[in-house]
């Protein structure tokens, strides 16, 4: 299986049905086809998907991300 950390980067067509389907992971890791057609494992630690998708899902080209709180706002943090 090979396991990417990678961003993909889609059109702004995209981007509602593409996020739709993280609604229900939020502050998690997930484990998607490139895609982003589906989710095939969560869990809350990067640790925890990628060793359960190793046992399962060894022959599945999937990418892990981490799905953000979605009822909070993501802003840039000024460093001084």
């Amino acid at each position: 299986m090979k396991c990417s950390l990678l961003s993909v980067i889609i059109t702004p067509e995209e981007v509602y049905v593409k996020v739709s389907i993280f609604a229900d992971y939020s502050n998690q890791w997930v484990a998607v086809k490139q895609d982003l057609s589906k989710v095939y494992y969560s869990g809350k630690t990067f640790s925890e998907v990628y060793n359960e998708i190793e046992k399962r899902y060894k022959k599945v080209d999937l990418m892990l991300m981490y799905v953000p709180p979605i009822d909070q706002f993501i802003a840039p943090h000024e460093y001084s």
